[in-house]
């Protein structure tokens, strides 16, 4: 009863869920209008919305201009009359924080959503230039929290990177022989390239 009672009360300040909806295209022009360059872009089908992308210029150019070349993926789900779910960009500023970068609202989270947010993401960041340049973690990492516990990934050489598979090896023969069929140069630190390195583990 309570939780109703506030509800209406927030109706009758603010807009209701479909009064919000119906003001997307004044956010749209709202962005560009206080932040000229920024990418907007929203989707229809059929005259229903189908998703949105958004990177304001200044956390583009802030990112370029002071961040390392290293990027989280992650998404979440909506809660409210609207369902659907919000995909996030976001890098490291110079204390290791959280930046923003860009974001997208969709309505499921699959492969086509995420390749669409991604192709305009390399747009807007260049990344297309310079790929080798570029680091990028998913929420799969989470997948790797035992092997970097056993510390294979932040093996400084070779020798010392077989060691520690060996101790990996002791505690599950299968995590060793799925890790061994991946090329190091893309997870262990002994074999990365010299240039863009980072010791993040999550991404959240």
């Amino acid at each position: 009863m309570t939780w109703r009672a506030i509800k209406q009360a927030g109706y009758l300040m603010f807009d209701t869920e479909n009064q919000k909806f119906a003001r997307l295209w004044s956010y749209d022009k709202e962005i560009l209008d206080i932040m000229p360059g920024s990418t907007i872009i929203t989707k229809l089908h059929e005259q229903k919305f189908e998703r949105i992308y958004v990177c304001p210029v200044p956390l583009k150019k802030c990112f370029l201009a002071g961040c390392r070349r290293f990027i989280c993926v992650d998404g979440c789900f909506l809660k409210g009359a609207f369902k659907g779910q919000i995909l996030a960009i976001v890098g490291l500023d110079g204390h290791n924080g959280i930046y923003p970068i860009a974001w997208a609202v969709v309505k499921v989270e699959n492969t086509h959503s995420w390749t669409w947010f991604i192709k305009l993401l390399k747009e807007d960041l260049g990344m297309g230039r310079e790929p080798d340049s570029w680091i990028l973690m998913t929420h799969q990492q989470k997948a790797w929290r035992l092997q970097y516990r056993m510390n294979c990934p932040i093996a400084a050489n070779e020798a010392y990177f077989e060691y520690r598979m060996q101790r990996l090896k002791n505690v599950t023969i299968e995590g060793n022989e799925a890790l061994r069929r991946i090329d190091p140069r893309k997870w262990c630190r002994f074999a990365f390239r010299v240039g863009t390195n980072c010791p993040e583990l999550v991404n959240n």
